[in-house]
């Protein structure tokens, strides 16, 4: 079954756009990497952030979450 949610194994159907922070200790960013080298998405690396920064509302990643999105 955790195959069936592999994003590597998903083919993306829309324009993907990553964020990924640097200091994030729960995903590697490896693995984003070889997502947006695989697939063609586009990863933005958020320096010095961790994993759930760029959804905290008035932080600095955040407002590049929002600008991604808009």
């Amino acid at each position: 079954r955790m195959q069936d949610a592999d994003p590597m194994r998903l083919l993306p159907r829309i324009p993907v756009e990553i964020l990924h922070g640097t200091a994030d200790t729960d995903v590697p960013v490896e693995l984003s990497r070889r997502y947006a080298n695989n697939w063609g998405a586009r990863l933005h690396l958020l320096p010095g952030v961790g994993h759930f920064a760029a959804l905290t509302p008035r932080t600095p990643s955040f407002e590049v979450l929002l600008a991604r999105l808009r």
